[in-house]
């Protein structure tokens, strides 16, 4: 672009400070382009064919100079100086004229060699200009409009028929009982096992999924089959993908009548916020104490990635209960004992 005359030209519109009496011509000679309109001097174009979207529409190529008082000019297509103007990576020393013969070809010609005949073809771009004169100044209203099917997956039809099958759900069978979310564990032995030495997870996204998948299936053959919870009238789940590729899955169960959620002593059957007990359950205490336990934050680590104006955005240590009950913002507080178990994290 430094040697470009069209180029330094509008940089050096930069030190003007006003527009209002500043006039501009390009290309003031608007003879017709010879290379559009002269015969043909060598035989070797066998076709010419102009990129449109709907052929029976049509348009005109030229670009449009509009000013601050609303006046407009118009550089057309057989202009010498429009190639230039409109592909100047194509034309970098502003040439306006192009030759051809059976030796020499512009940058637009392919030049493909078919038994003893060489045969040139020239394709003409269709100028996008041709969309701002249409009306078109976005550049999402450009080009041909392609409407997705609801067959292609997390498009914005099939999302939008998934989250109506969602709400329909709700409306018969009334609304979800559990929010359950699976989230995968980078220390899964059956990943570890696996890798190639230097690797990490993130590197073999086959191998991840096909992990959480089975460990995915696991789950919800106990849920639905061996029904821990009760019987699933209905469910809805989503596996989203973190930035490193890791997934995790959010699924909601509505339970059939009879096994709902109903009294605070329901709680206590499926959530447990305790530690617990080390000696009939080792395996379990370990995952919480590994996994499950927050902190810690506050004065002890005040650099934490839940603190936020000296305060634990979680609300951690949460007080003690003995027993569940509703709180006032919708949500439950857990039956949460003080019964002297400690452990160092």
């Amino acid at each position: 672009m430094n040697v470009n005359p069209f180029a330094q030209f509008f940089r050096q519109l930069k030190d003007y400070s006003s527009f209002q009496n500043l006039e501009i011509w390009i290309a003031s000679n608007a003879k017709l382009d010879q290379r559009v309109y002269n015969k043909l001097s060598v035989d070797q174009i066998v076709g010419i064919w102009i990129d449109r979207n709907n052929p029976n529409v049509p348009f005109d190529r030229e670009i449009i100079v509009h000013e601050h008082s609303g006046n407009m000019h118009r550089v057309k297509h057989y202009y010498g100086c429009y190639d230039p103007l409109q592909c100047p990576l194509l034309f970098p020393n502003g040439e306006p004229c192009l030759t051809m013969s059976n030796k020499v070809y512009d940058k637009e010609v392919n030049i493909v060699s078919l038994v003893e005949n060489t045969i040139a073809i020239n394709y003409k771009y269709a100028n996008k200009t041709a969309h701002i004169l249409a009306g078109e100044i976005r550049g999402a209203k450009v080009g041909q409009r392609v409407v997705l099917p609801t067959s292609f997956i997390r498009g914005p039809r099939d999302i939008c028929r998934r989250y109506i099958d969602a709400m329909a759900l709700v409306q018969h069978f009334g609304k979800p009982n559990l929010f359950i979310t699976m989230t995968y564990n980078l220390n899964w032995v059956d990943i570890k096992e696996n890798l190639i030495k230097g690797q990490l997870p993130q590197d073999r996204p086959d191998l991840v999924t096909r992990v959480f998948r089975a460990k995915l299936q696991d789950l919800k053959d106990q849920i639905f089959k061996k029904k821990i919870f009760g019987s699933v009238a209905a469910n809805v789940f989503v596996v989203e993908f973190q930035k490193r590729g890791l997934p995790h899955i959010h699924l909601l169960l509505i339970l059939e009548q009879g096994y709902k959620i109903t009294s605070l002593d329901d709680y206590d059957k499926f959530i447990s916020t305790e530690l617990p007990d080390k000696e009939k359950f080792p395996i379990l205490h370990g995952l919480v104490v590994k996994h499950m336990m927050h902190g810690p934050c506050k004065k002890n680590h005040p650099g934490n990635s839940c603190m936020k104006d000296g305060q634990c955005k979680s609300h951690y240590p949460r007080s003690f209960n003995n027993k569940s009950k509703q709180g006032k913002d919708g949500y439950p507080i857990y039956k949460r004992r003080n019964d002297g178990k400690k452990e160092k994290v």
